[in-house]
């Protein structure tokens, strides 16, 4: 299997020499195995490993026993190790969520929070091979559209999956052989969550009366559709550029292929709405169905979104965009300025003084030709702002996330904290900082003064 799970890593680059990995290991089978595995590996690649355990506060006893377990594991192999207890059950309360879903959050979250405090640029996970075939038959049962039938990625950002290609009895078989113990989570034997009834009634079945290799002709079924997704991912954001303008998804658009329309349509919307949760197909349809309709309909989008139908396209506005208390405030749109109740607008030609630039929390200038639009409002996903790199001295794009967890901004404040930013690009965290991109320079020709009246 090892030889397996190399030739795997390879053909992904799922590592690199020198890697800093932290290992999310809740100490069942999978999580001890790839602990095993990337241990046997460290020197291959000069690893430098870092294991973290989650606590989730559900399991009593059994799960201080996992704790300790992992712990001992990490001890044992010389491994730095954290433990993290958190009470899943009041957080899921609170967030109006599964257990099973505020438990992934903060699983995640912790895990991203822990390897930036120990410098880790990768964190593994041990999903195998039949979690992939019973995810792909998930979301193909819940209507999940083509992006939800491709499966796990064997990378996505800082993680990584190593033991995705091996399945369950395989990672049992090495556990065996190796003569490596691990624990049983109790609620792995519970039907009570979609995914166990899959795992344990329904692949049961097809394999034995349909097909014993299931799982292998359905992760094998999700990697084809997979390619076929990133090929028409790729003509979409083409299509983006040419037929999105200023926020206005225009008329042109109407004769793309249809389906290099809906993904477009997606593109919008998440651009606009930062999730694309609630957006099902027939909210997709809506919009495409507006392009060819009269000048002035309307339609509604979830999250409180109108959809406007203008001479040039289809235009997407928040509800309460004009209210005085509204999360999302338009500034700069097709070179008109709005001023309002929290952000005052300025512009200045070439008679401004460059020596004057303020060094003031809540008042910046901006170069103004390098700005297309600015929207005041709260974080999105996919935000950005760009830094100085420290070795080219060019800038660099650096996630708003990782920026906050950098700085050390508290979790709890992160959503309350205003932004000026142009699509995804964060021009300005106000009360923080502005973006190397729009910086004032000797070559600037227009600036922006931007005042945000703090309350």
């Amino acid at each position: 299997m090892l030889k397996k799970v190399i030739s795997y890593i390879e053909k992904n680059k799922i590592l690199q020499d020198g890697d800093s990995v932290l290992l999310g290991v809740s100490g069942g089978a999978d999580s001890v195995c790839m602990l095993h595995v990337l241990y046997s590996l460290r020197e291959k690649y000069h690893l430098k490993l870092y294991v973290v355990h989650v606590n989730h506060g559900i399991r009593g006893s059994e799960a201080k026993r996992d704790a300790d377990f992992v712990e001992q594991m990490a001890e044992n192999l010389q491994i730095p190790f954290r433990v993290v207890t958190a009470n899943i059950p009041e957080m899921a309360k609170e967030q109006k969520l599964s257990e099973e879903e505020a438990g992934r959050i903060f699983r995640y979250n912790t895990f991203e929070q822990v390897a930036n405090e120990v410098g880790a640029n990768k964190i593994a996970v041990a999903h195998n091979l039949n979690d992939n075939s019973e995810t792909v038959l998930f979301n193909l049962f819940r209507g999940s559209r083509l992006k939800g039938l491709t499966g796990i990625s064997p990378m996505r950002g800082q993680i990584i999956r190593p033991l995705l290609c091996c399945s369950r009895n395989e990672i049992e078989q090495y556990l065996q052989e190796n003569n490596l113990s691990y624990c049983t989570d109790s609620t792995n034997k519970e039907t009570d969550y979609s995914r166990n009834r899959i795992r344990l009634k329904l692949m049961p079945y097809i394999k034995e009366n349909i097909n014993q290799k299931a799982e292998y002709n359905i992760v094998n079924a999700a990697e084809n559709l997979s390619q076929v997704y990133e090929y028409i991912y790729g003509e979409a954001q083409k299509a983006y550029k040419i037929h999105v303008k200023d926020n206005v998804l225009l008329n042109s658009a109407e004769d793309l292929n249809v389906v290099i329309l809906q993904e477009v349509v997606r593109m919008w919307i998440l651009e606009n709405t930062g999730k694309l949760k609630d957006i099902k197909a027939n909210h997709v349809n809506i919009v495409i169905g507006l392009l060819s309709n009269q000048v002035s309909k309307k339609s509604e989008l979830p999250y409180g979104l109108k959809l406007i139908k203008t001479y040039e396209g289809v235009k997407v506005l928040p509800e309460n965009n004009e209210g005085k208390d509204s999360n999302r405030q338009t500034i700069i749109e097709g070179g008109k300025i709005f001023n309002t109740e929290k952000i005052t607008v300025t512009v200045e030609n070439e008679s401004f003084d460059k020596s004057n630039i303020p060094d003031l929390l809540y008042t910046k200038w901006l170069d103004y030709d390098k700005i297309k639009g600015l929207t005041l409002r709260k974080r999105l996903p996919g935000d950005y702002i760009e830094i100085s790199g420290s070795e080219s001295g060019r800038s660099v794009k650096k996630k708003l996330k990782k920026y906050f967890i950098d700085n050390k901004i508290p979790q709890e404040e992160r959503n309350n904290i205003w932004l000026l930013a142009d699509g995804n690009h964060v021009v300005w965290i106000v009360g923080y900082r502005i973006s190397e991109m729009c910086k004032v320079t000797d070559s600037t020709k227009r600036i922006i003064k931007i005042t945000y009246n703090k309350e």
